[in-house]
């Protein structure tokens, strides 16, 4: 009920009493304490208190391990505070974990693309296009970046493979070609 209750309080705009709730809960309450730490992290980034955001997730991460609910908690508080060595050295660690998700190095590609290292988004890119070829995401990004570089045969060879490759569904086919033909 006490997490119930602070979640009206949040979306309410009264995240003091929320927190405050939380916290009264978290002493009573052992079972939910991962849920509670991840919502007192989730109020106090809203807050702007970004360093009492991260010392619940990391004290989350130490008594669970990493998971990915709380890296990208974390890689958005890094963001926020503009720390962008720190929130992809986040993600990095989650690649290094599970080296096989290519979802991963997408979200680390568009964060470099996002701040304007186009070198590191276009490494990330190719990594998750190397870890899966059917990935639509990696395939027209990275034809939709060499394209703007101007290197239309590495975009055209890109676009080809998404257009060869017969995991890839032919609506998604149709789309890449559409948003690169704009």
């Amino acid at each position: 009920y006490g997490i119930a209750y602070s979640e009206l309080l949040k979306q309410n705009n009264k995240s003091s009493k929320s927190l405050k709730i939380l916290k009264k809960t978290r002493k009573l309450n052992k079972t939910n304490q991962l849920t509670i730490d991840f919502k007192i992290a989730e109020i106090y980034t809203d807050e702007g208190k970004f360093n009492k955001a991260l010392n619940f997730l990391e004290e989350i991460e130490r008594e669970n391990g990493v998971s990915e609910l709380i890296s990208f908690k974390k890689f958005e508080v890094y963001k926020l505070q503009k720390k962008y060595d720190y929130a992809a050295e986040v993600i990095l660690d989650l690649i290094g974990k599970a080296p096989e998700i290519a979802e991963y190095n997408i979200i680390l590609a568009e964060f470099y693309n996002e701040i304007g290292d186009s070198i590191n988004a276009l490494r990330y890119y190719e990594n998750a296009f190397r870890i899966d070829s059917s990935n639509i995401f990696a395939v027209s990004n990275l034809a939709d970046m060499y394209s703007a570089m101007g290197d239309d045969s590495t975009a055209y060879y890109f676009l080809t493979q998404a257009i060869l490759n017969m995991n890839i569904q032919l609506s998604s086919k149709v789309q890449t070609l559409m948003m690169l033909n704009k």
